[in-house]
């Protein structure tokens, strides 16, 4: 899982201060904003396969996310670049800050909402990732191609995906979306003070 967070910056905490009545209750608002975790990837809960008792999602992100020279798998980032894509990241930075606007005003339901939207947000921008053209990902090798049309049970639908493969439609083959059972698995966990309050 990766932790989204927002760090208090020391002119944000000079701004704010004249605002409050006091720095004993400036503290305790840093205090409880920095004690709300948003949390995206697969937690423990996601990880298994229909398909597989040896390997489980968390486990396949990270394989292919890092790669694997000895099974010739080339890394496919996910996460990370997902959400640091230019203009994903201008919409996660919004969101983490209007979670702490209300944490620091002392909004705790608000702060609650905004924390969720920011747990949807960064798990449907992680979801389209897998087909963002931006993702730089190497496209599948044609025996990983011919393999995953082997599982259409369909003949006919099965042979014309393998003719529009061949004749160059990249359209008929996604890396990383198989199953789609990790694309799926993939979700957030909203944590205040170590406490989960949404896990969606």
């Amino acid at each position: 899982m990766i932790k989204l967070d927002a760090s208090v910056s020391e002119e944000t905490l000079k701004q704010i201060s004249g605002e409050l009545i006091s720095e004993e209750l400036l503290w305790h608002d840093i205090q409880r904003a920095k004690g709300t975790d948003v949390l995206v990837g697969i937690p423990e809960e996601n990880t298994l396969r229909k398909d597989s008792d040896e390997m489980n999602n968390a486990t396949l992100l990270y394989i292919h996310t890092k790669g694997s020279p000895a099974k010739n798998l080339p890394a496919r980032p996910l996460i990370e670049p997902a959400l640091t894509a230019d203009d994903n990241a201008e919409k996660i930075a919004d969101l983490i800050g209007q979670m702490a606007d209300q944490e620091l005003a002392g909004e705790v339901l608000g702060a609650n909402k905004k924390a969720n939207r920011l747990g949807i947000t960064a798990v449907n921008i992680i979801k389209r990732w897998f087909v963002d053209p931006r993702n730089g990902w190497p496209p599948n090798a044609p025996s990983t191609v011919r393999a995953k049309l082997k599982k259409i049970r369909s003949k006919k639908k099965r042979e014309n995906l393998l003719e529009r493969y061949l004749q160059g439609d990249t359209s008929v083959d996604t890396p990383l979306i198989d199953t789609a059972q990790m694309r799926g698995s993939i979700t957030y966990v909203v944590r205040r003070k170590g406490r989960v309050i949404k896990n969606d």
